[in-house]
C-alpha cells in the first residue's frame, strides 16, 4: 500500500527541531560541495597555467605560490573538518529524533540508514580530494625543476629548490597529520547514526 504524497512522517509534521536539523544538514552539505568544486578547479587552473608555459622555470615566485596554495588548501580542509563534524552531529541528532518518534522498528531519513558502500563515503572522498590537491601544489616546483634542461639550472636555483623542499616537507607533514586525524563527535549521539 502506497502512502499518500501529502502524508508526512509524524516527526516532520510535529517537531520543528527535525525541520531545523534538516535545514542545517543541507546547509553544511551545500558548503562542502561548493568547496569540493572550487578547490580542485582553482588548483588545476593555477597548476596548468604554470606548467603549460613554453619553458616553465623554477623561480622563487613558483615556490612561494605553491607553498601558499598548499597552505590555503590545508586551512580550508581544517575548516571543512569542523564542518564534517558539525554535519555528523546534526545527522545523529536527527536520527535520535526519528528513533524517539518511530521507535527502533522503522528506518527514517536519518535513523537506521544504509552503511556506506565499501565503508567509504563523503568524508573519505573529501580527504582524498584535499590530499591530492595539497600534494599537487607541493610537487609543482619539483615538476617544474625536473622539466628544465640540466645545463640551465644554476647553483642559486638548486639552493632555492633545497630551501623549498625543506618548507614543503614541513607543510606536507602538517597536512598529513591533519588529513589523517579522525573526525569524532560526542559518543552519546553516535549510537544509531551513520557517518557521512
Amino acid at each position: 500500500m502506497e502512502a499518500s504524497s501529502t502524508t508526512k512522517p509524524v516527526n516532520q509534521e510535529l517537531d520543528p527541531r527535525w525541520e531545523g536539523l534538516c535545514h542545517h544538514i543541507h546547509t553544511t552539505d551545500d558548503i562542502s560541495f561548493k568547496l569540493l568544486a572550487l578547490v580542485p578547479l582553482v588548483s588545476i587552473g593555477g597548476i596548468a597555467s604554470t606548467l603549460l608555459k613554453d619553458e616553465p622555470e623554477f623561480t622563487p615566485l613558483v615556490a612561494l605560490l605553491s607553498l601558499f596554495a598548499a597552505a590555503v588548501t590545508l586551512a580550508i580542509w581544517i575548516w571543512e573538518r569542523r564542518n564534517i563534524q558539525t554535519c555528523r552531529w546534526l545527522l545523529c541528532r536527527a536520527a535520535e529524533l526519528e528513533e524517539h518518534t518511530y521507535g527502533a522498528v522503522k528506518a527514517g531519513q536519518f535513523f537506521a540508514t544504509p552503511a556506506k558502500p565499501g565503508g567509504k563515503g563523503k568524508t573519505e572522498a573529501e580527504q582524498l580530494i584535499y590530499s591530492l590537491t595539497i600534494a599537487a601544489w607541493l610537487l609543482l616546483p619539483g615538476a617544474v625543476l625536473a622539466s628544465q634542461s640540466p645545463g640551465t639550472v644554476s647553483l642559486a636555483t638548486l639552493l632555492g629548490a633545497g630551501a623549498y623542499a625543506l618548507a614543503a616537507g614541513r607543510l606536507g607533514r602538517h597536512a598529513w597529520r591533519a588529513l589523517r586525524e579522525k573526525i569524532k563527535i560526542d559518543p552519546d549521539f553516535k549510537r544509531n547514526c551513520r557517518e557521512a
